[in-house]
Parts: C-alpha cells; sequence; structure tokens
C-alpha cells in the first residue's frame, strides 16, 4: 500500500485534528492507503525548523517500519492544510536542508516524500496576500525579514521539489 502522512492545519498556533486530521487519515484509508497524523510542535516550541524535522522524522518511522504496516516505503505521500500545507510544501521542497539531517542522523534523502498534497496551505510570506500570522508563530515575530522570506515557498521550488497536487478553495 502506500502510505500518507498527514499534517493538519491550525496557523502554527494549535492542530486542527478534529478537521485536518484524524478525518482525512480515515478517508483515504478506505481508499487503501495507510495514513498517520503528526501532531508538530508550534508557538515558541516550532522554532528552530522543529517541524519540518519532526515531520522528517515521522517519514522516517514510516520508512523504517514498512514491512510491519504493510507499506511501500518508496511510496510516502504527505498531504497537508493550511500551516499543514506549508509544513507539507517545506518537506517538498526544502526536505534537502542540512540541518535536518544534523540533527536526526539520517541518510540524505530519506525523508524526500515521494508526493506532496498541499491543500489551502500558506506559502507566501508575502504580507499582501500570505498568511503571515502562521509564520510569525513558526518563527516568532521578531525575526529580520530575509527569514520570513526562506519560507515563502513559492520561491524555493527548484529541480529537486517533488511532485505536488496542489488543492485552494474559492476564498483563497
Amino acid at each position: 500500500r502506500d502510505a500518507l502522512l498527514v499534517l493538519p492545519g491550525g496557523g502554527y498556533q494549535n492542530i486542527c485534528d478534529n478537521r485536518e486530521g484524524e478525518p482525512v487519515a480515515l478517508a483515504f484509508m478506505q481508499y487503501g492507503v495507510n495514513a498517520f497524523v503528526l501532531h508538530y510542535s508550534v508557538k515558541e516550541k516550532a522554532r528552530e525548523s522543529k517541524p519540518i524535522i519532526e515531520a522528517s522524522l515521522a517519514i522516517k518511522h514510516i520508512k523504517d517500519n514498512a514491512e510491519e504496516y504493510m507499506i511501500n516505503k518508496d511510496r510516502v505521500f504527505v498531504t497537508g492544510f493550511s500551516a499543514g500545507g506549508h509544513l507539507c510544501t517545506s518537506l517538498g521542497v526544502l526536505w534537502h536542508l542540512p540541518e535536518i539531517y544534523e540533527a536526526t542522523g539520517m541518510e540524505y534523502g530519506y525523508n524526500k516524500p515521494y508526493g506532496i498534497i498541499p491543500v489551502y496551505p500558506v506559502v507566501s510570506s508575502n504580507k499582501e496576500f500570505g498568511h503571515c500570522s502562521s509564520l510569525y508563530n513558526l518563527l516568532g515575530n521578531d525575526r529580520p525579514e530575509e527569514e520570513y522570506e526562506f519560507y515563502s515557498l513559492e520561491k524555493r521550488v527548484d529541480e529537486r521539489s517533488v511532485p505536488a497536487f496542489i488543492v485552494h478553495t474559492a476564498d483563497d
């Protein structure tokens, strides 16, 4: 089976599991996808790239236990909603950051998802149309502008980025 890591939203302030976590996982499981929900660090506990490190470790756990979970470790997807969509997209475009491997000791590329499904994701630090409060919760609100810009993911897509199916609503 394929595997799916689900990252609920919540603006990096809380985890909205009741709508964007367990119900999503159960919906995918009905179609034969083994799904896992991660409650990643938020607010002050999210500093120093902690959410992307935690999500990388979740992918590692899924792959390390592929036989037990009866999944194809080469087909681990990630989906996320709003701020969880930001984290999902971060994994898709920033999976190669050195600090992930320094913090985890995992083999380079082991955390790279097969594909991502960001749903109404936070992707931009642009104050005109980005959801900046999510990035303030992730990084703190006292950082230099270039640190927020680093997590403006629409500018980070390159040849290393994984395939993505992006979902938005009429309000986005």
